[in-house]
């Protein structure tokens, strides 16, 4: 096991690491226990700032400055709409981050829990997918638990006993932020269709390993804090047009 930490260690391209995050290059000891974000790559918050210190005005006016700057929120839209494969920039919004995001989500989906009052959650989830779909409770909402199994993965099989014609929404994540397994989402969203619900995708813990295909995925929802994955520390979210 030291031999194999050593060999990790020293095959690692540390000089280009360095040369990318400056806090790399500043200490030879390189703390990688932050959990909540990544190290900061200069040229996305680079940007980040200068968008601060360039374009920040009133957005929707007339004047060039605010029209220029209505342009540059669009290109970056559209950027993350290519980085995620979705059909529209028009899919894409931007906010603090994927667990805001999935408040915003549910709030809206609460107000419209009819006869489809049933939200199907997993118990290898964080919380931040759990909490905001118990409290919908409250609004009539029913909570049906997908569990994983042994192996502690979730199972697209295990599902389809809980989904039926009240089935509002399944929230589950890509990849769990515990144990890194990784949820088949294409068979998950088949089911889910196939009765007639949405399904909810938290990319949070999926983003630094994986590349993004909501369109393979045919997800309605996906959450996404950028801070994960070397952008600035803001989130991102891609919903489908229709839902």
């Amino acid at each position: 096991m030291f031999t194999d930490m050593l060999l990790t260690r020293y095959s690692f391209p540390w000089k280009n690491c360095a040369l990318n995050f400056p806090r790399c290059a500043r200490t030879p000891i390189l703390f990688c226990s932050i959990m909540r974000q990544a190290l900061k790559f200069p040229p996305g918050v680079g940007c980040s700032d200068q968008h601060l210190i360039k374009w920040n005005m009133q957005r929707g006016g007339r004047y060039k400055r605010s029209i220029q700057l209505d342009e540059s929120i669009a290109r970056a839209r559209a950027s993350v709409a290519t980085f995620l494969n979705a059909r529209s920039p028009d899919e894409i919004a931007f906010g603090m981050n994927a667990t805001s995001f999935l408040r915003l989500t549910s709030l809206a989906i609460g107000e419209t829990l009819s006869e489809r009052n049933e939200i199907v959650v997993t118990d290898l989830d964080h919380e931040a997918n759990i909490a905001v779909w118990l409290v919908l409770e409250r609004q009539g909402a029913r909570i049906r638990w997908w569990h994983m199994r042994e192996d502690g993965r979730l199972h697209p099989e295990d599902l389809e006993p809980l989904l039926s014609a009240k089935t509002r929404l399944v929230a589950c994540a890509l990849a769990s932020n515990s144990l890194g397994s990784v949820l088949d989402a294409k068979a998950v969203a088949e089911r889910v269709h196939a009765a007639g619900a949405e399904l909810l995708l938290d990319a949070v813990h999926f983003g630094p390993h994986g590349l993004f295909d909501v369109q393979r995925w045919d997800c309605d929802y996906l959450v996404c804090s950028g801070y994960k994955i070397f952008a600035p520390h803001m989130g991102f979210s891609g919903k489908r047009w229709s839902a």
